[in-house]
């Protein structure tokens, strides 16, 4: 194995004062400008996202005795998402079947994010939401065409959180998803 040679402090002063560095004419440095100006902005790294499912309430058995009650209109969810960078945060969800049957999405997102959005997907239909101050939000109304929806929360600096297949709650006519 081969040993790296240490640089004193004083040689590494004395090679960057050397004679042999020379700056570039001002055409060239012009030049350089130019097409500089010409490149694509370089991107923001986007971290992504991986979400584990950790706790939903429609997997739970049904309590005996019971049955088709109440419970079954109403679905709770809780996602854990980490990046490869040790991010994390947690989005809590409570699903909840209204009458007409169409869905209203209750959530959290922990820690928030600062002036994020959510948009909620189900077959064609998509509704959006404004972050609150603690993470919170609402999406109502959203269609009973499939029996998952997409989750996408979005950060103002183009980070994402998709959680794909969110299961639906019983809806009218319709069980609940797995």
């Amino acid at each position: 194995m081969r040993r790296k040679k240490i640089v004193s402090d004083d040689d590494l002063i004395r090679d960057l004062k050397g004679r042999h560095l020379v700056e570039p004419s001002r055409r060239i440095l012009i030049e350089a400008i130019a097409l500089g100006g010409r490149l694509a902005p370089a991107r923001k790294s986007v971290a992504a996202w991986v979400a584990e499912l950790l706790f939903d309430s429609g997997l739970a058995p049904a309590i005996a005795g019971v049955r088709n009650g109440a419970s079954a209109a109403e679905r709770r969810l809780l996602y854990r998402c980490r990046t490869q960078t040790d991010g994390e945060a947690q989005v809590d969800l409570r699903l909840h079947a209204v009458a007409d049957g169409t869905v209203d999405l209750v959530g959290q997102l922990l820690p928030p994010w600062s002036g994020a959005s959510v948009e909620a997907k189900s077959g064609r239909a998509l509704r959006q939401a404004v972050l609150g101050v603690n993470g919170e939000f609402a999406v109502a109304g959203i269609p009973a065409g499939g029996d998952t929806i997409v989750l996408t929360i979005l950060a103002k600096d183009g980070n994402y959180i998709v959680l794909g297949d969110v299961p639906m709650p019983a809806r009218k006519g319709r069980p609940a998803s797995r």
